[in-house]
């Protein structure tokens, strides 16, 4: 995932829909983090579906992650991998 034609806002929110151990994972980015979360819980909803949880995290916290040697997208799949590996995931994180 790559924003290099998009300045950072305060307010970015990024969604993270995971499928089962993280395939697929769909990820994007907006302002609105209501409308993420209404996205996030149609996409685990729908009938046929092949994600089964989603996380609306504000980017400033993967920012915080991110140093000259861990850039955003390694950032954000960190955050990925350890929600996926995490059991106290599914009740904290996800509807």
């Amino acid at each position: 995932m790559t924003f290099a034609t998009r300045q950072p806002h305060p307010d970015d929110h990024v969604l993270v829909v995971l499928g089962h151990n993280g395939h697929p994972t769909f990820k994007t980015i907006s302002t609105e983090e209501p409308y993420l979360t209404s996205l996030g819980i149609e996409m685990v909803n729908l009938k046929h579906s092949q994600y089964i949880r989603y996380l609306v995290v504000a980017s400033h916290n993967v920012f915080t992650l991110t140093n000259p040697d861990y850039t955003f997208d390694q950032a954000l799949d960190q955050i990925i991998r350890n929600l996926i590996l995490s059991e106290d995931s599914k009740q904290k994180y996800f509807d």
